[in-house]
């Protein structure tokens, strides 16, 4: 019999009772080693004597002496020093270290990927160190086993994302979820020796063709813009918003993402403002990149995203107007839905033709997504999913997720119904809006909901003979049997043409 060393999580436990003394019950035992903090701190494979300290840093959390936030700040100052250690670890040369940075940007993929992004940089650590030049990196290096037990990771079966699916594949992560972040940082502020291969290396990555080193070349790059702002968007986010390629504008825009959820929320929306205003910092690619930022970054500051995409949106140049109708799209998708809506009917009811086109090509685009339901229901028209979601919570029409209430109980159904008529009345978008309408009809021939809803909108839309007349020819020409209908459009134009329509009505 071999001796078999405690488990970390037993260990904890017994100090966990020393340091509680007589308020060491079973039931609070398991409840704060139950906890998320404790979770992270046993991934990282701590020692005894790290688990004593914690120990008793819990029992004072038990007490109300130590805050859940001071708690997750030991737990990052005990992964900050580990990663401290490896980086500056004597005995590990550059390779290994530089192998550890890829881990930290490239973590939970493929061990041969993450090696192979280790010695790109592993190359340019060198030329660092040995201007002049050096010997080339060894064919065999370390074994697996040893470089992932010193870097603290593991590699685990899983499934792998490719060009042709999910496949069965391994991957590699730190023990330690807080690792990643540690390394990187640790890199950036305590060897500034380091940051010009660095640099160059997430520049290299950023100019991928593949997607996945680009997002996380701009994920590493938001995490260093959050421990040195000025630095990292001077040497990395400001040239790649400012450049030719939609790729690193794009990259840009996710760093910024990034550096916001990392704490540097406020300078990242004033930066948005400044590029967002043609006559401050916004040159094109730049509000072409803020769109971008917005379009993720707006959901939870909605009037402050579609304040500056108004700015944007006043434009003749095509690819800004594209930015701009996406990042409206991602909004609605991610929960600003009834915000956006009343933004673009105001649009549409203002005279600025730079906005009338560019809400025509929101909505429509909007319009053109579906929800892919679930077991108990078929695809949906997302727009009438919302809906339909909101109704059924509130009991009444909703505002589609948001927080505001345009017009009040039924607003959104208002807003969605007078936006259908604008892009439909349009010259220049109403014939696409026409075929996106069409979809949305040819969707009711199998699923008797999406038709019950159907009949409710359409009516709806009708404030005139032109209105009728332009959506019974869409519904007889939807399926192409004009003259033979299937039944479900014959119980639309039934409900066009007899339904009680509420647009009609409020115009007798």
């Amino acid at each position: 019999m071999f001796w078999q060393p405690p488990e970390p999580a037993d260990v904890l436990a017994g100090h966990l009772r020393r340091a509680l003394g007589r308020e060491a019950d079973d039931r609070t035992v398991r409840s704060l080693a139950g906890l998320e903090q404790t979770a992270e701190f046993i991934a990282g494979r701590p020692s005894m004597e790290q688990i004593g300290e914690f120990a008793g840093i819990l029992a004072a959390h038990h007490r109300g002496l130590v805050t859940a936030g001071e708690l997750a700040g030991h737990n990052h100052a005990v992964v900050a020093a580990r990663a401290a250690e490896a980086l500056a670890d004597p005995a590990r040369g550059l390779r290994d270290k530089a192998f550890l940075v890829s881990l930290a940007v490239f973590d939970r993929t493929p061990y041969p990927q993450v090696h192979t992004h280790g010695d790109e940089l592993c190359r340019l650590l060198t030329a660092s160190e040995s201007p002049e030049g050096g010997a080339g990196l060894p064919v065999f290096g370390r074994s697996k086993p040893d470089l992932l037990a010193w870097a603290r990771a593991v590699e685990e079966n899983g499934l792998e994302e490719t060009e042709f699916g999910l496949l069965p594949g391994t991957s590699v992560r730190f023990e330690s979820v807080l690792m990643a972040d540690s390394v990187l940082t640790g890199l950036w502020l305590e060897h500034p020796a380091a940051r010009p291969a660095l640099l160059e290396w997430l520049n290299g990555l950023s100019r991928a063709d593949s997607v996945l080193p680009r997002v996380r070349a701009a994920i590493a790059t938001g995490v260093l813009a959050a421990v040195d702002f000025p630095g990292v968007v001077g040497e990395l986010v400001r040239p790649w918003s400012g450049g030719r390629s939609l790729r690193l504008r794009q990259s840009a825009a996710w760093a910024l993402h990034v550096a916001a959820q990392e704490g540097r929320q406020r300078v990242v929306l004033e930066l948005l403002r400044r590029w967002s205003d043609p006559a401050a910092e916004g040159s094109v690619a730049r509000r072409w990149t803020a769109a971008r930022a917005w379009a993720t970054l707006g959901v939870d500051h909605a009037a402050r995203a579609l304040r500056n995409l108004r700015a944007t949106a006043r434009s003749d140049d095509d690819g800004l107007r594209s930015a701009v109708v996406d990042a409206l799209a991602s909004l609605v998708r991610s929960g600003a839905a009834a915000e956006v809506l009343a933004e673009l009917d105001e649009w549409l009811r203002g005279t600025d033709p730079h906005l009338r086109r560019t809400a025509a090509e929101a909505f429509t685009a909007m319009a053109v997504e579906w929800d892919r339901g679930g077991e108990d229901t078929g695809p949906w028209p997302l727009l009438l999913r919302l809906q339909e979601a909101e109704g059924s919570r509130t009991g009444s029409a909703g505002d589609l997720g948001g927080t505001g209430d345009p017009g009040g109980a039924g607003g959104a159904d208002r807003l969605v119904q007078g936006l259908w008529r604008a892009v439909l009345r349009d010259r220049g978008h109403g014939r696409r809006a026409g075929e996106v309408l069409q979809e949305w009809i040819r969707g009711t021939e199998d699923d008797p909901q999406l038709r019950s809803a159907m009949t409710g909108l359409l009516p709806a839309l009708v404030q005139d003979v032109n209105d009728r007349d332009r959506l019974d020819h869409l519904l007889r020409h939807a399926t192409g049997s004009p003259d033979d209908p299937p039944a479900a459009v014959r119980e639309l134009r039934q409900a066009l043409w007899y339904g009680k329509s509420r647009g009609a009505e409020n115009n007798r």
